[in-house]
Order: C-alpha cells, then sequence, then structure tokens
C-alpha cells in the first residue's frame, strides 16, 4: 500500500519513516528483519525513473512546481520566505490586481490552516505515539518547503493522525470543531462552485 501511495502522491513516501521504524521495533523484539520494506519507497523510484527516462530529469515533480505556472520558491528557506511573503500579504490587505474579493480571504484562511497545522503537530505530540508525530512532522514539514500554502487545507485533512486526535476530543471540543468543518466546507464549496480556485 505504501508503495502505491508514494507512486500517487509526495506524501505516499512519508508512510516510509512508520514502516523504518516499525521494522526497527520488530528487529529488537524478534531479531527478523523484514525486507518487504524495501518495496515501499518503489512507487516515487518509478516515476522518479520514468520522469528521467521520458524528460531526462529525475526531479521533474519538484522542479515543475518552481516554473512561472506555480511560481513556488522551494529552497531550504522556503518556510521562512512564506513566513515573510504572507504577513506581507495579510498587512497589505485586499489588493487591486486580485481578480476576485474572495482572494484575500482565502489567503486569510491558507494562513490559519498553516497555524492550525503547527498547532495540530503540538496536540499529536502530547497525546500519541512518537511514531505518529514524526509522520506528522516529516508531513507538515513538506507542505511548509513547498514553497505555498495553497492547498494546505486538503492536504491536512488526509493527516490520518489529525483523525485520532480529534477522536479522542471530549463532545463540547467535538461539537465546536464540527461546527467550524462544516462552515469552512460551505465556504470552500460556494467558491469552488462559483470557478473559484480553493483547496
Amino acid at each position: 500500500f505504501v508503495l502505491f501511495a508514494s507512486l500517487t502522491k509526495i506524501f505516499g513516501v512519508l508512510l516510509f519513516s512508520l514502516i523504518i521504524l516499525e521494522a526497527i521495533a520488530i528487529f529488537r523484539n524478534e531479531r527478523k528483519i523484514k525486507f518487504a520494506v524495501l518495496l515501499a519507497p518503489l512507487g516515487l523510484l518509478s516515476y522518479m525513473i520514468y520522469n528521467w527516462m521520458r524528460f531526462g530529469d529525475l526531479f521533474l515533480m519538484i522542479k515543475s512546481q518552481t516554473s512561472t505556472r506555480f511560481a513556488r520558491d522551494i529552497s531550504f528557506l522556503s518556510p521562512i520566505t512564506q513566513v515573510v511573503e504572507s504577513y506581507k500579504k495579510v498587512v497589505e490587505g485586499p489588493s487591486k490586481l486580485y481578480d476576485s474579493n474572495f482572494v484575500y480571504p482565502v489567503i486569510l484562511m491558507e494562513i490559519g490552516y498553516a497555524l492550525l497545522a503547527l498547532f495540530i503537530l503540538f496536540i499529536i505530540f502530547k497525546k500519541l505515539n512518537r511514531r505518529y508525530f514524526l509522520y506528522s512532522l516529516l508531513y507538515v514539514g513538506t507542505i511548509f518547503y513547498s514553497g505555498g500554502y495553497s492547498s494546505i487545507g486538503r492536504y491536512l485533512l488526509v493527516l490520518f493522525p489529525i483523525h485520532i486526535v480529534v477522536a479522542t476530543f471530549k463532545t463540547k471540543y467535538y461539537i465546536i470543531w464540527m461546527f467550524i468543518s462544516v462552515l469552512l466546507l460551505v465556504f470552500s464549496a460556494s467558491l469552488f462552485f462559483r470557478n473559484y480556485w480553493i483547496s
């Protein structure tokens, strides 16, 4: 399953970290080596080889994100650059260059999701197994190094330790979580149905 997950999305490769930690735990307890672990990254590796054979570039999937279409700055300093850019956008307020009145609220929403991601990391660290925290840290780190917060909402939806944490909420917090989630769903869907791209 991790092989197919790594073939589908870059985040699928991060599941490899969980499998490695599990294999180490099995080796410590049973002194058995699970070679099946080596299958996990083959999805990504096969896609990289395809890119190399077809386009002459193993890392095309990363480099394409920096093209003029996406205009993302992917570098070691990406998280810092993104924080600075987001701060500027918030302080400057809605721009006349935006093609819709909803661009600025979506920027605020995506920054909110970024802050939520950090908060969720803290809760996962406090409440869940360290393996889940490592996976979540790598996952959120990948988002922050992607050069932009666009689509962060939909990426967070499939960060499965979040759902484990939400399941531990007391009833009143769960109801608040559900209420906010429904509001965000309605807002996002209303924009999407008006042909406005929103993650």
